[in-house]
């Protein structure tokens, strides 16, 4: 309709194509603007944990976030306190850090 699509946070793409008369580039670009609604939308989601993770993490020696791939975090932990590290993720696997990190209405 307007040729581009939003995530939830109102980002928005141009979807080039979608109003083409070829069928396969038009469902290209169909698909595309699906997946950009969904995908993009993920992706800020995990922004937003990692941006809650590092205000947790940042006084801490022992554990430093090196990266992000795909849909997980990547953590380096000092190997004498991984135990300590997996046992701390259990206590703050919680609506503090993921499950209000965004709260969607539907």
């Amino acid at each position: 309709e307007h040729g581009y699509v939003e995530t939830y946070f109102k980002r928005k793409r141009i979807i080039e194509g979608i109003n083409s008369k070829n069928r396969v580039i038009k469902n290209q670009a169909e698909r595309m603007a699906v997946n950009t609604v969904i995908q993009g939308t993920a992706a800020e989601v995990l922004k937003k944990v990692m941006i809650n993770l590092y205000d947790l993490l940042k006084d801490k020696e022992d554990i430093h976030m090196l990266l992000q791939v795909h849909d997980e975090l990547i953590f380096e932990v000092e190997k004498e306190k991984v135990l300590h590290c997996y046992l701390w993720k259990w206590k703050y696997e919680n609506p503090s850090i993921y499950g209000n990190a965004i709260i969607f209405t539907v």
